[in-house]
C-alpha cells in the first residue's frame, strides 16, 4: 500500500489521527455524523479539548480509482486544498487539517478522507429557512452574501442548501460558511454561470425570486436577469428530480 497525507501543522494529535486513518482506518469511537455516499463523523484526539471532522469518502470504482490515482485530485485534496484557498479569499469554511489518501501498488485510490474543524450545534443548515419567522432578512442576507463569495472569483459547483450552514449573530445579523467544498472553482468571474448553481438553494419559485431579487442588488445587477437565471435553473433541476422519481 502507499499513502498521501498532507497536514498543515505537526501537532502529535493529528499527525497520530491521519496515520490511524493511513493504516487501520476510521477510529472505533467516532461519532456518526451522516452515512449516505460518504461517512461524516466526528471525533475527538484525547489531547484535544474539541473534536474534529472526518470525512470518510466512499471508495470508488475501478475506473474512477485510477482517475483519482494517476489523472485528477481526489475529492479529500481538493476539499483540503480548496478550503485553504477559500479561507486566502476571505470565505468561511472550517479550518482545514489534512487529508489521507491509500493508494494501491498501481497507484489506484483506494480509501482518502479529508480532516477539519467540526463546527458547533450554533451552526445549521439553511435548508427549508422559508419557514423560518426571520426568513425575509435571512434571505436578503444570503443573497448579499453569496454575491460577495462570487465577486471573489469563486465558482460554486454544488451550491445546495446542504452546503452552507449559518449561525445568528449576537447584531441580528447572519454568519454564513461553506462545507463539502470539492467542487469549486476559482477566477470565475461570469455572474451568468455563477448564479445559474443557485437553482437548489430554494424551495420555491417565490423564494428563489426572493434570493435572486437581493443578490441582484448587491451584486450590482439588473434584478429581472438575475431572476430569469435563478428561475431557469430552478424549474431545470425541479424536472429533472420529478424524472428520476417516475417509475
Amino acid at each position: 500500500m502507499l499513502q498521501t497525507i498532507q497536514t498543515n501543522t505537526n501537532d502529535a494529535w493529528l499527525l497520530d489521527l491521519c496515520s490511524q486513518l493511513a493504516y487501520h482506518g476510521l477510529p472505533a469511537d467516532i461519532r456518526e455524523v451522516y452515512r449516505g455516499r460518504n461517512l461524516v463523523a466526528a471525533y475527538k484526539p484525547q489531547t484535544l479539548d474539541c473534536e474534529v471532522n472526518i470525512k470518510s469518502f466512499r471508495r470508488p470504482g475501478f475506473i474512477k480509482s485510477a482517475i483519482y490515482g494517476w489523472l485528477r485530485p481526489s475529492k479529500a485534496r481538493r476539499s483540503y486544498e480548496y478550503s485553504l484557498r477559500l479561507l486566502e479569499l476571505g470565505v468561511a469554511t472550517p479550518q482545514p487539517y489534512a487529508f489521507i489518501e491509500d493508494l494501491s501498488v498501481i497507484h489506484t485510490l483506494r480509501r482518502s478522507y479529508y480532516i477539519s474543524m467540526q463546527l458547533d450545534s450554533q451552526w445549521h443548515e439553511i435548508r427549508y429557512m422559508e419557514e423560518r419567522s426571520d426568513y425575509p432578512a435571512m434571505v436578503e442576507a444570503l443573497g448579499k452574501w453569496v454575491a460577495e463569495v462570487h465577486s471573489k472569483g469563486v465558482l460554486v459547483k454544488d451550491l445546495s442548501p446542504g452546503n452552507i450552514l449559518f449561525r445568528p449573530t449576537a447584531q441580528g445579523d447572519y454568519d454564513f460558511c461553506l462545507v463539502d467544498v470539492n467542487r469549486m472553482g476559482f477566477n470565475c468571474h461570469n455572474l451568468r454561470r455563477q448564479l445559474y448553481r443557485a437553482g437548489w438553494l430554494m424551495n420555491s419559485e417565490q423564494s428563489s425570486m426572493d434570493f435572486a431579487h437581493h443578490y441582484a442588488i448587491a451584486a450590482g445587477m439588473d434584478t429581472t436577469q438575475a431572476e430569469h437565471i435563478v428561475l431557469d435553473s430552478y424549474r431545470r433541476l425541479q424536472r429533472r428530480a420529478a424524472r428520476k422519481k417516475r417509475p
